[in-house]
């Protein structure tokens, strides 16, 4: 958390230095946003119930302060289902026939740095922070939470046409406390709390 923090602050003194050279040049997009992701900062907990990472859908918005600076807003959405798991004192992971369906769901609010603005291709990075929002639920019991993170990205900006523009970026969060307080779960047995971790993203946006 404190290294997006200050990689944050870092994006903001780009942005004071960008708008006393260029303050003409005003941009906005919006589009939908496809990621692979997996919560690989709680990977034991998350492979032993849901096998492998999924497809995770969203939308972001972007508007340019200036030409190379812009500021970012996204809202994602994953889903998965898996079995739940016991976990033996000796580490052993027995599958039960108990269906347990996973919700992440989050909302964040930075900015991002594009080199080379002027270009049909146009790398950048970025980051922010936000909301997200867990639930699990089962013919068991269910859970929920909503917590406090940080996200990091870096990615290249193609232009398609002049209105559209096609983003790939890879992507990671920090989401801690949100698991792991249950001494029953399996995420308590490996000693993890943050549902954040690494997503490769594809993004099709619209610019006007």
């Amino acid at each position: 958390m404190k290294s997006i923090a200050i990689f944050c602050l870092l994006i903001f003194a780009c942005t004071v230095i960008n708008m006393a050279e260029d303050t003409a040049f005003q941009a906005h997009g919006i589009g939908l946003v496809l990621g692979y992701f997996e919560p690989s900062n709680a990977r034991e907990s998350y492979e032993a119930v849901y096998d492998s990472p999924g497809l995770r859908f969203g939308i972001i918005y972007d508007y340019a302060i200036v030409r190379s600076v812009a500021l970012d807003v996204r809202v994602n959405y994953f889903t998965k289902s898996g079995n739940r798991v016991f976990v033996g004192s000796d580490g052993s992971v027995t599958e039960t026939d108990i269906n347990e369906d996973l919700t992440i769901a989050n909302v964040t609010a930075g900015a991002k740095y594009v080199f080379f603005s002027d270009k049909n291709v146009c790398p950048y990075l970025g980051g922010g922070i936000g909301f997200w929002r867990l639930e699990t639920s089962s013919e068991v019991d269910d859970y929920s939470k909503t917590g406090f993170g940080g996200l990091a990205f870096a990615g290249v900006r193609l232009f398609a046409q002049k209105a559209f523009s096609l983003n790939v970026e890879v992507s990671y969060s920090i989401v801690p406390d949100m698991i792991g307080s249950e001494p029953s779960s399996t995420s308590f047995f490996y000693g993890e709390d943050d549902i954040g971790g690494l997503a490769a993203n594809c993004l099709l946006q619209y610019r006007f």
